[in-house]
């Protein structure tokens, strides 16, 4: 096992020089990139290995959606909120129209009471 300074990149002579030798060239192609002690050269110069590039948030405004307790809160008119399943599936719910479903249950228990 090599030590924290034994296997320095620049102590191995991971990519120095123009151009580096080819035995001491870290790139893409190469399946082993991630591995130690190339790992160490890597992780410190990722973009010049995988270029990226800035993404665009959008040209609208951030969409109003909050979290919590794996729920998320819509923010409409109607105080709606919505649960997600990990394969697509929603469940929406609309606060509004519950009082009248509430009222149906409670007739319902009453008549069948009587």
């Amino acid at each position: 096992m090599l030590s924290a300074e034994a296997s320095d990149p620049n102590r191995l002579g991971w990519m120095q020089g123009f151009p580096p030798p080819p035995k001491r060239i870290i790139g893409q192609p190469d399946s082993n990139y991630f591995s130690f002690p190339k790992m160490r050269w890597t992780v410190c110069h990722f973009r010049e290995l995988l270029p990226t590039k800035q993404v665009s948030r959008g040209l609208g405004a951030p969409v109003p959606f909050s979290y919590r307790g794996m729920w998320w809160s819509l923010h409409n008119e109607h105080g709606a909120f919505a649960a997600r399943g990990v394969h697509g599936q929603t469940i929406y719910i609309d606060p509004t129209p519950l009082p009248a479903y509430q009222a149906v249950a409670e007739y319902l228990m009453e008549k069948a009471q009587s």
